[in-house]
């Protein structure tokens, strides 16, 4: 039997097999109806495979995120657990030592990073006037070049290094000046 005082405070009463009613006892129920939000982020993130990526590289909105395999139940996973391509993971969030109820799927898509090609550049011969290194890859991945300035007095390599923006590695290219005249 209970009678309430308040919406969290009661009193209970028990009845036995015999029918006998034990003196009220005053229980408080936290009956928790206000959980926190769910984390917000964007699905699916993306990564470049050319260094291993963690739960920590994940981006997501909350406060004390808390990570794991399954929607529901499952394993919490810690900061350092390595990503893997094409797996979702879960996030709630913990705001004053409660949970919230829903988690946010956060899908995984790793690239593997693409290597730039370049047309071949024709050799040239000494001293002659040099085409310039090209803005793009065939692939259309930009990048630095180092030298930046092809050398029309000796034969050399060109090597590019992509942007940070780009999912590629570095590459190079050779240019071989002729000296016969």
């Amino acid at each position: 039997i209970l009678s309430g005082l308040s919406p969290d405070t009661y009193y209970i009463k028990i009845k036995n097999s015999d029918n006998c009613i034990s003196p009220a006892t005053m229980a408080t129920i936290n009956a928790f109806t206000n959980y926190p939000e769910t984390p917000s982020g964007v699905t699916p993130q993306f990564f470049c495979g050319l260094e291993d990526v963690t739960i920590s590289n994940l981006i997501i909105t909350g406060q004390n995120i808390t990570w794991y395999n399954l929607n529901n139940g499952g394993i919490q996973l810690s900061n350092s657990t390595l990503l893997q391509n094409g797996v979702t993971y879960y996030a709630s969030q913990n705001i004053d030592g409660c949970e919230s109820q829903n988690r946010l799927p956060v899908e995984v898509n790793i690239s593997n990073p693409i290597e730039p090609t370049f047309d071949a550049l024709e050799n040239i011969c000494y001293g002659q006037l040099v085409q310039k290194l090209p803005d793009s890859s065939l692939e259309g991945i930009t990048g630095t070049w180092n030298p930046t300035i092809i050398n029309n007095t000796f034969s050399e390599t060109y090597i590019v290094t992509p942007l940070d923006s780009e999912c590629a590695t570095t590459s190079q290219i050779s240019i071989e000046v002729n000296e016969d005249f």
